[in-house]
Order: structure tokens, then sequence, then C-alpha cells
């Protein structure tokens, strides 16, 4: 069983505001907002969702085809793919910048990020899942170019993929109507509590009406683990206790990586979910998104589900 990913490569810069973002945004403000915060120990790294996910995949040993563009400044970030053992045969690298992402945490580890797209805005808004894709295949739709994502979504479903849905920042950018065509055509869903909530409002639909269409949810709730609604069945998955947590950036990208290296071998929600909540609590405890490993004493848990480590 063959992984695509569509989303997106960009270069994370992370830094530190060493206050509470609640002392400074007043809720009776937030109407004419003007703030600034103090930026500390920032920090350059390879992020986007796509790069992060297969840097997850990379340490279970599974390899996947990335779908998605690069800048003319991404040629480090192609070869870190390739060393991962990513396929890059479908990596476009176009002419501008690569994404850009620019992330500020508080004390409480609650974020606030900007991001700019660099080429995902500028290149073509076309899409075409290769021909070495087969029908049991996976792929994964991320954050990326509007369009794009929509394209990638119907050509994975006509061919006969499983397609998994993770819109992530861009669920403002859909419609009503394709929210609810998305939903038509998706065997997953991964969302945190926001998402959820954003994909219920914009759809009309309620929370049972969506699980009805979607085979399975996996609801991501941070440090209270994640959720998993299936054939009308929840199941919690705890998340894995962690020593201390140096940035949360990642994590959800980590956890998406575990569950579909599981479900690519043919293992249960539940224990590839498991496995997400492994990698996600590696991610947290490392500053970059992409420069985790999995803690030893995690390892034997992940060898008896199969996997060679």
């Amino acid at each position: 069983m063959k992984i695509f990913l569509v989303g997106s490569l960009a270069f994370d810069h992370a830094g530190q505001f060493n206050g509470r973002f609640s002392d400074v945004i007043k809720a009776e403000h937030v109407q004419k907002l003007s703030v600034s915060f103090f930026v500390e120990n920032e920090e350059t790294f390879l992020g986007g969702t796509c790069g992060n996910i297969a840097y997850g995949l990379s340490l279970l040993g599974v390899k996947a085809y990335i779908l998605t563009v690069i800048g003319e400044d991404g040629d480090q970030y192609m070869n870190s793919l390739r060393d991962a053992g990513m396929n890059t045969d479908f990596l476009k690298q176009l002419p501008g910048p690569t994404a850009n992402a620019h992330l500020l945490t508080d004390l409480d580890e609650n974020q606030i990020a900007f991001f700019s797209p660099g080429v995902i805005s500028t290149h073509e808004n076309v899409f075409a899942l290769p021909e070495v894709a087969e029908s049991g295949d996976i792929i994964l739709v991320g954050p990326e170019n509007h369009d794009v994502m929509i394209s990638a979504i119907s050509q994975g479903w006509e061919n006969g993929l499983k397609v998994y849905f993770d819109p992530g920042q861009q669920i403002h950018s859909f419609s009503k109507d394709e929210i609810l065509d998305i939903l038509d055509k998706t065997d997953g869903l991964f969302v945190n509590n926001y998402e959820w909530e954003l994909i219920t409002s914009i759809s009309g639909l309620d929370y049972e009406a969506i699980q009805s269409k979607v085979s399975v949810i996996f609801l991501t709730k941070g440090s209270q683990g994640a959720n998993i609604f299936e054939k009308a069945n929840t199941v919690v998955v705890p998340a894995v206790p962690v020593e201390k947590v140096a940035d949360p950036t990642g994590a959800g990208d980590a956890f998406r990586a575990g569950v579909i290296a599981g479900l690519s071998k043919g293992l249960s929600t539940e224990d590839s979910a498991k496995m997400g909540a492994i990698l996600g609590a590696a991610s947290v405890m490392n500053k970059q998104t992409q420069g985790y490993s999995i803690p030893e004493g995690q390892l034997p848990f992940l060898e008896n589900l199969g996997f060679s480590l």
C-alpha cells in the first residue's frame, strides 16, 4: 500500500514569548486589537505539514510520495526528504520562495502562527494524481492551496484511494457546498476541537450527521489525547506522558504520521492512534518539528506491531 502526501513544505521560524497571551490580549479589546510581543530564542527549522508527516513516517521506516511544491530556496529541504527515504519524483520546485511559518508560543503552550504561502499561492492550481497510484492506496490531503486540496480529494476518491482529509488552517477557505462534497469523498478526517466546531458550523451538519458520512474521525485534544469516532463508537486514546514540553508545534503532524503509518500496515484505528500518540509525545519534547526521535521505552510496542526500527 502506497502513501501519498499533499500539504505544505515550509521553513518554520519558532520563537518563545515569556509571558501569557491572555495577559496581553483582552477580550474586551479584540475589536480594535493592536498588540506586540517580544520574541526570544527564535530559530529556523524545516517544517510544513507535509514535511513534518514525512519525517514521522521515516522514523517508522515508512516511505511516502510527496505531492506538493517547493521554492527555489528549497534544495536543502528536498535533499532532507530524499535522505529520509521519501519519493520526490512528483515534488515540483518552482521559482519563488518556499512557504514560511512564523510561530510564537507562550508559557501556557498557547500558540499564534502566521503563514506566508510562497510558491503555494503562486503555482498553477493544478493537481495530477501520479499514475503509480492504485485503488486501496492512501492519500492524506493536508493544508495547501485550496483548489489543489479539492482536486486531490476528488482524484483520490475517483481512483479508489483511501482519502484522509486534514484541513488544518485552511478550513476557513471552504464553502458549505465544498465541505459537504469533501465529506462525501473522505474516508477519514483529522481535526482538533476548534476545526471540529468549524466543520459543523460551515457544513450545517451536527456531529452525528458528519460521523455518518465519514468512516473514521480522529479528534486530537492535545495533552488530553485523542478521540476516535468510528461506526457510532467512540474510543479514547490517552496522550503519552512527557517529562517536559519543549514546543507543541508539529505534534499534530507527528500524530498523523503515526496513524497513517499504522493504517498503511493494516492496523486498527486504535493501535494506529496509539502510534500517533507516541510520535506526538516525542515531538513536543523537541523544539524542532523534524528533530525528534522515538524514546527507547516505546520501541517494544512499535516493534510488536510489526515495525522494524
